[in-house]
């Protein structure tokens, strides 16, 4: 059996292409494997960004409905004391 050592310079030369070219297929494979995940995380965060500023515009709404209420109390309960005196 013939050693690496001794193989003719093309076939080194034809591993040597062939493994580069299979480095440059698999650094390719990487690349879209990190852009498909780089996409799938931006998918993720768009439903969460929206569920935040539902949450906040639920919230401001809400405080204002309170704010709202309160004044209605108030007012109801100066026109009362000032009719009642």
């Amino acid at each position: 059996m013939v050693g690496q050592e001794h193989m003719p310079t093309w076939l080194v030369w034809e591993r040597f292409t062939r493994l580069a070219n299979e480095v440059a297929a698999v650094k390719n494979e990487r690349d879209v494997a990190h852009a498909t995940e780089a996409k799938a995380r931006e998918w993720e965060r768009i439903p969460k960004r929206k569920a935040e500023k539902s949450k906040l515009a639920l919230q401001i709404a809400e405080d204002n409905v309170y704010k709202y209420r309160l004044a209605i109390i108030l007012s109801w309960t100066i026109v009362r004391v000032f009719y009642q005196t």
